[in-house]
């Protein structure tokens, strides 16, 4: 007899399982495409200004959320 065991979405991932708040950074699956957004209100605000909502959130899957964004520090256009 085999048994199977459920591992829970925190031990899995050693993070805790949230749901994205106001102003949060996503991942999406929009249109085939993956890209970030940010959580306004009952929409999406994608990183090229366009934002998605209404019926169209429907199409939308959230693959998850933003904890860190890597900048590198050529890109970085603060003073050092």
């Amino acid at each position: 007899m085999q048994l199977i065991h459920r591992l829970p979405l925190e031990q899995l991932c050693t993070v805790p399982a949230t749901h994205p708040k106001q102003g949060d950074a996503l991942l999406i699956l929009s249109s085939g495409r993956t890209q970030f957004a940010k959580l306004m209100g009952q929409s999406l605000i994608c990183d090229d200004g366009e934002a998605i909502e209404g019926v169209a959130l429907e199409e939308v899957e959230v693959l998850g959320r933003v904890t860190y964004f890597i900048t590198q520090i050529y890109d970085d256009r603060r003073v050092v």
